[in-house]
């Protein structure tokens, strides 16, 4: 019979006292402490790490250390879906980093969505999302020229929001389509997730709800290690 290999020892010993000692949100002990207690190199312990990392039960972050995560995040889908109630819902502190703003070439289904011509600039929002820290979606979002005072007035949070308090509007999520990826290298940046950990992508469009105008097409790309999501097609918005 095949021995244990010494890195995935470790990532057992790991796993139990994860279980059963840590709350989500806490820190394991450095890898040069892992390393000292279970007399290995710190090699061995970041192979041991990357396994629960996989497994999507720890979080790693370079200069931080690594994070214990914990129940999937249950994210609501439906036809008023905000990122700011969801993370609020299940007890957690939502946070945003505006990654990048100004103006691009939509993807071709972005533009056909948003009724702009193939090629036509458009407005262009990058944003990372958080919940507690812990870096959930990183989204590129989509609007037509007349919301080009967003390039200049937008300094992240909410978007919906933002553009309720300029223009009154309130917006409603259109179809929705999911689909599960491999990361690009910087969306795995990003995210701090491992190349390996697929994601889910969200593409939708959202638009007025008094006059059905397309006012945005979203792109969101979830960590599918951290979040489930609950599809509500019966829920009207406010």
């Amino acid at each position: 019979m095949a021995k244990t290999a010494p890195y995935q020892q470790i990532s057992e010993a790991l796993r139990s006292e994860i279980c059963a000692e840590y709350n989500p949100g806490q820190f394991l002990p450095s890898e040069s402490v892992l390393a000292e207690r279970f007399a290995v190199n710190r090699h061995t312990v970041r192979r041991a790490l990357d396994v629960l990392s996989q497994e999507g039960l720890v979080l790693r972050r370079q200069g931080r250390g690594t994070m214990v995560l914990g129940r999937l995040i249950d994210y609501r889908i439906a036809e008023k879906t905000r990122f700011t109630e969801s993370i609020e819902a299940e007890g957690m502190s939502p946070a945003g980093d505006l990654m990048d703003k100004g103006w691009r070439v939509p993807p071709p289904e972005a533009a056909q969505a948003l009724g702009v011509e193939l090629g036509e600039m458009v407005v262009w929002i990058e944003q990372r999302r958080r919940a507690d820290d812990l870096p959930i979606v990183v989204s590129s979002h989509y609007l037509p020229p007349s919301f080009g005072w967003l390039v200049d007035e937008f300094s992240g949070g909410s978007l919906h929001a933002a553009i309720l308090g300029r223009t009154g509007q309130r917006l409603r999520q259109m179809e929705t389509t999911v689909l599960a990826s491999v990361p690009t290298t910087q969306d795995a940046a990003a995210l701090f997730a491992p190349s390996k950990v697929p994601i889910l992508t969200v593409a939708a469009c959202n638009v007025d709800v008094r006059t059905d105008e397309p006012v945005e097409y979203f792109i969101g790309r979830f960590r599918a290690d951290a979040v489930k999501f609950r599809f509500m097609p019966g829920e009207q918005p406010d």
